[in-house]
């Protein structure tokens, strides 16, 4: 009987110690997700600001019609 209890308290510290370890990691991953996420934000807003107008010619639908002759 003694055996089975000292089983189970090293059985409940262990969880313990697994759950701790859990709480940190998901906690380590929440916040290297809203690192991503703020970087993932920052990356569309500056191409979303840097989008060529329609008449440039780094906008890929752009089609440049030079005239062949003056008159």
């Amino acid at each position: 009987m003694e055996d089975r209890l000292k089983n189970m308290e090293t059985l409940v510290a262990s969880l313990i110690q697994i759950i701790g370890s859990l709480r940190k990691e998901q906690s380590i991953l929440e916040a290297r997700y809203s690192k991503l996420q703020s970087s993932y934000d920052a990356l569309l807003y500056e191409i979303s600001s840097h989008q060529p107008s329609i008449d440039s010619p780094l906008n890929p639908h752009h089609s440049e019609q030079t005239p062949l002759c003056d008159i």
